[in-house]
């Protein structure tokens, strides 16, 4: 009949931690279901006393992980969440060896850290990274979740560049209430301000959330996946670049899809075109790429600089600019960078050929005979103009600085079909629908012309 007695001396120990857990504020930054999973895994951790040690969560952080520095980070933001809620048994040097976490504490420490502002995770940021790039090396190596490898840790191995462009997003443009505007615009920004750069590096946050999604919640990376490029040779980027790349592509409309699905849509590109495979021919070149969908435009000049665009609109002949905001140019060697359209004009993009006085060829942004970036007819030179940057897109000279003009010579260039162009199905032959006769079937005298010519069939039916 006294039990309640027992209850007061007690206190804050006879309340039941998942009650708890749940209550805590910093719980409503996750869903029921994720609360219960994170309940599920403590008491996988903890120990008779309703408390799990610090080394215990630590080893079991690090398992999941792969990154001993996540982990130790992680027992750190669990005993700032601690110190706040005025829980003592911190000395002065440091985390008591003999330390231990509640339930509740440990879901909190979860909930800001994989869904709470950079502020509440200021903590865990400056003990996890000495620098903003060294931060962005370890967030980025959970890249491997946005690919088709079924990889449940951080492994990925950040290459330099990519780590300035994740940190460097957060200063793309300037505004004045961008916190850099007093330092230059390539700048790297301080670590120490995190909580004002960061929310602004979109990349960055993508990356954060599938890591702590990853270890917490067993989730593979659900807002998208990284495209499937269909290839038979190597390609000029890589899956730092697809990344980055596919971020700024819009992707297919998903509206038949159910949207109850949690699956991430992997979609497949397709190399079309290659000067390896189909060698420096314009006739070749447009054959497969006019008409054929948005594009995807990789060249590599002969000093190593590999640099391109997005063709947001299918490429038809036309004696004028045309085209949608959503083109886009790029350089991935040596710098990863993106330059999108700045609102100056609408120079998307030009594509033309067979004229006698105006430029032939594929050009993006700037003016008629100055493009932002431009691939001559004649395949003997392109070039990027720019003084010091190029009107639609702001774009730098792209190619390599030995070219002092802009002209550069391709290496290699390479053409991806990202999405086909939509074809009308009204506007499809019903012969074609039902599978009947080709072209050339039922025309046998050019067939047998084109034979004897010694043209390649590609259809017999």
């Amino acid at each position: 009949m006294f039990s309640w007695i027992g209850n007061l001396v007690h206190g804050i120990s006879a309340a039941d931690p998942v009650e708890e857990a749940r209550n805590a504020s910093e719980s409503r930054l996750l869903s029921d279901a994720e609360i219960d999973h994170l309940v599920a895994i403590f008491q996988s951790l903890q120990s008779t006393t309703n408390k799990a040690d610090f080394e215990t969560v630590e080893k079991w952080v690090k398992q999941k992980s792969g990154s001993e520095a996540i982990a130790q980070s992680f027992v750190v933001c669990m005993w700032s969440s601690m110190l706040s809620n005025s829980v003592p048994a911190l000395s002065n040097s440091g985390i008591a060896s003999e330390a231990s976490v509640s339930m509740r504490d440990f879901v909190v420490s979860v909930a800001l850290c994989s869904r709470g502002s950079w502020s509440a995770r200021r903590q865990m940021v400056l003990s996890l990274a000495k620098d903003s790039l060294e931060l962005a090396s370890i967030v980025g190596s959970v890249l491997s979740l946005f690919t088709n490898q079924q990889s449940p840790t951080a492994c990925h191995v950040v290459t330099p560049r990519f780590a300035k462009f994740l940190v460097k997003q957060s200063n793309a443009s300037k505004s004045e209430s961008d916190p850099f505007d007093h330092a230059p615009k390539d700048a790297i920004p301080d670590i120490q301000t995190v909580e004002l750069w960061a929310p602004k590096a979109r990349l960055m946050n993508e990356l954060w959330n599938a890591l702590f999604g990853a270890i917490f919640f067993d989730a593979q990376a659900q807002s998208r996946q990284i495209p499937t490029i269909m290839h038979s040779e190597p390609l000029l980027l890589s899956t730092e670049d697809l990344f980055v790349l596919s971020s700024n592509i819009k992707p297919l409309s998903r509206a038949s899809l159910s949207s109850s699905s949690l699956t991430p849509i992997q979609e497949t590109w397709q190399l079309i075109y290659s000067t390896e495979t189909h060698g420096k021919s314009w006739g070749s070149l447009t054959s497969r790429i006019e008409a054929a969908g948005t594009l995807l435009i990789l060249i590599r000049d002969t000093q190593g600089h590999t640099f391109g665009a997005y063709a947001s609109s299918p490429l038809e002949c036309c004696p004028r600019f045309f085209g949608t905001n959503d083109t886009f140019l790029f350089t991935l060697e040596p710098d990863l960078r993106i330059f999108r359209d700045v609102g100056v004009n609408s120079n998307y993009m030009y594509f033309n050929y067979g004229t006698a006085t105006l430029p032939n060829g594929i050009g993006f942004g700037g003016q008629l005979g100055y493009f932002g970036l431009w691939i001559d007819s004649s395949f003997s030179f392109g070039s990027c103009s720019a003084s010091p940057t190029s009107s639609t897109f702001e774009s730098p000279k792209l190619c390599a600085p030995g070219y002092g003009d802009g002209r550069f010579e391709i290496d290699v260039m390479q053409v991806i079909l990202v999405h086909p162009k939509e074809v009308d199905d009204r506007l499809v032959p019903e012969r074609v629908k039902r599978g009947g006769a080709s072209i050339l079937s039922s025309n046998p005298v050019e067939s047998a012309l084109l034979e004897m010519a010694g043209k390649e069939r590609f259809s017999y039916e």
